[in-house]
Parts: C-alpha cells; structure tokens; sequence
C-alpha cells in the first residue's frame, strides 16, 4: 500500500494552518478538528464512536 502524497499534503495544511490554533482556549477549533477526522475516517470505511470527555477543573500544588 502506498500514501497519497498529495492527500497527505491536504492533511497536514489543514492540521498545520487552522486558526485560531486548537487548544483548550478555542474548542470551536476542537471540534473542526475533530469533525474533520471523523469525516475522513468514515471514507475509509472505518467504525467510528466517540468518547465523551469528562473534564475536571482544578490546580495542583497550589
């Protein structure tokens, strides 16, 4: 099996190039990213679920 190249390319300009970056400051980020993944997935035939995130604020050593 060989890579696409160019689709790889695609790939990573769209990772590399979203603005406002993805962080936990930008979740509209997040979950472009997140529903560009799935929908790439998906056209590969793949099964995909997600995984609720359970998130917990708090400080350490404070």
């Amino acid at each position: 099996m060989h890579a696409n190249q160019t689709l790889l390319y695609q790939h990573v300009e769209f990772l590399s190039t979203l603005r406002p970056f993805r962080n936990h400051m930008n979740v509209a980020s997040l979950d472009q990213v997140c529903n560009y993944l799935k929908r790439e997935f998906t056209t590969y035939g793949l099964d995909l679920y997600e995984q609720p995130l359970r998130s917990m604020a708090g400080s350490i050593g404070m």
